[in-house]
């Protein structure tokens, strides 16, 4: 069985949340080519989520931005309702970073 991408950093730059995997293969793909990166929700000190769609930024990282969330603090993906999968059509599994970062 093939490895699916796993979350391995989360970086947050002012309102922009970057996410970057491993086990990607030759680079990251929305589910369907050319389609949204789906599943991913951010959400500030509050822990107020709000669905985000993603933009895949080179081959192992997305790129996360809302406009009601301008202080980004937690992500997290969702898989049953992603659409992230790797170069072999691996999806990619769920995660989040709420821990540790009261």
């Amino acid at each position: 069985m093939k490895p699916a991408p796993q979350m391995c950093e989360v970086e947050i730059f002012c309102d922009i949340v970057s996410v970057r995997f491993s086990n990607v293969g030759t680079g990251l793909r929305a589910a369907v080519p050319g389609g949204a990166v789906e599943g991913f929700e951010i959400a500030g000190a509050r822990k107020k989520f709000y669905p985000v769609a993603g933009r895949i930024m080179g081959a192992d990282s997305v790129e996360l931005v809302s406009e009601e969330v301008p202080k980004p603090k937690f992500v997290r993906y969702q898989a049953q309702r992603g659409t992230l999968r790797n170069s072999q059509g691996v999806p990619a599994e769920s995660f989040t970073n709420e821990k540790g970062k009261e």
